[in-house]
Order: C-alpha cells, then sequence, then structure tokens
C-alpha cells in the first residue's frame, strides 16, 4: 500500500494542499502538488511490516462503519453517484483519523521504543499519505476504498449478480496487447482466452 513507505511529508504542506483542492480557483494547484507526492509514493517501496494486523483492521473497521452496513453499498464504486460520493467522502475522512489514532495509541504504549526507524517513519506519516491519495484524481482508484476483508465481499456481491461478470471485468486485460489474434502461437493465452481463441 502506497502509505507505508519511507516517503516523509509535512503535515502543514498536506494541510495545505486539502485546503487548495476545496476551491475552484487552486484545485489545480492542488492536484498538481498532490500528483508529486503521489509520484514518490509510487517511486518508494513499501514497508510490509508498518500495515500490522491492528492496522488492517482499522481500515476494515472504517469501510465496515461507512459503507458496508448502509445503503450505499448498492452504489459501490460507482464514482457518478451522489451516495456513493457522500459513502466515500465519510469514508475518506475517517481512515486517515483513525490511522492517526491508532499510531498515537502506539507511541503511547511505548511501541516505537523498539521499532525500526523506517517502520515508525511508515506510520507517523501514514494517514497524511492517505489523505494525499484519497484526494489526488490522477489516480484512477482515488474514489476507491482500500481493500480490506469486507470490500472484497462487496465486490464479490456485485459481480455475482452479473451474468458472466467475471468475463466482463477481465476485458481489461484486451488492452495489455493489441496485437491481432491471426497467428494463435503470438497470442498470450489470457489474450486469446478473453478473445475466444483456441490454442
Amino acid at each position: 500500500m502506497l502509505c507505508f513507505n519511507e516517503v516523509d511529508l509535512d503535515e502543514n504542506e498536506v494541510k495545505t494542499i486539502m485546503r487548495m483542492n476545496r476551491s475552484e480557483k487552486t484545485e489545480e494547484e492542488a492536484q498538481k502538488r498532490a500528483g508529486e507526492i503521489y509520484d514518490r509514493l509510487l517511486a518508494a517501496g513499501g514497508i510490509p511490516e508498518a500495515l500490522s494486523k491492528g492496522m488492517r483492521d482499522v481500515l476494515e473497521e472504517a469501510y465496515q462503519e461507512t459503507v458496508f452496513k448502509s445503503k450505499m453499498i448498492d452504489h459501490f464504486g460507482h464514482i457518478e453517484s451522489e451516495q456513493w460520493a457522500t459513502a466515500f467522502e465519510q469514508y475518506a475522512t475517517l481512515v486517515p483519523q483513525r490511522m492517526k489514532e491508532f499510531v498515537d495509541n502506539m507511541r503511547t504504549r511505548g511501541d516505537f521504543e523498539q521499532m525500526r526507524g523506517n517502520i515508525k517513519m511508515a506510520l507517523q506519516t501514514c494517514h497524511l499519505k492517505a489523505k494525499v491519495l484519497f484526494s489526488y484524481e490522477g489516480d484512477a482508484f482515488y474514489a476507491f476504498p482500500f481493500m480490506s476483508p469486507s470490500v472484497f465481499v462487496t465486490i464479490k456481491t456485485h459481480l455475482a449478480r452479473i451474468s458472466g461478470a467475471i468475463l466482463e471485468v477481465s476485458l481489461m486485460f484486451v488492452y495489455i496487447d493489441q496485437r491481432p489474434c491471426k497467428l494463435r502461437k503470438s497470442c498470450p493465452p489470457m489474450i486469446c482466452a478473453i478473445r475466444g481463441v483456441r490454442n
């Protein structure tokens, strides 16, 4: 996850981006600054140890509270839906708050004393990175929740309603290789399967 790495972020800088993003006059500049941070997060290597079971539970609980247990789940991922926009805004607000609370509690308990420096860095800035990720519209998944158990359940439930849903979703792989399947040997197995070409 892009929230857990050694990229150091300044809290005031992130607050400025969030404030600018709320104004039409400064939104473009805010998106530019968020994009620069996003590129740094993409380039950074992740620190899996920072994403503990406790932190994963935080993400799961936030999704459960704002989406999974509400009627908003019927509008899951529909970026043009007002209902989904409302639910996702609640989720995107709650996740950084809960992340910060979780990390503050760890610090209070003294957990940081036995922790490597890079893990502490990742934890202390993860909530700021989440704010940036949820606000940067250049990311195709910016209006999509972090993957936690209930998110998978939601996706499974929605796909189960549609006949041939997996095949439909798999069509995205067609764009990996645009070469025509005239010669079967030149066609990658996944692409052939999607296009109905038998090897």
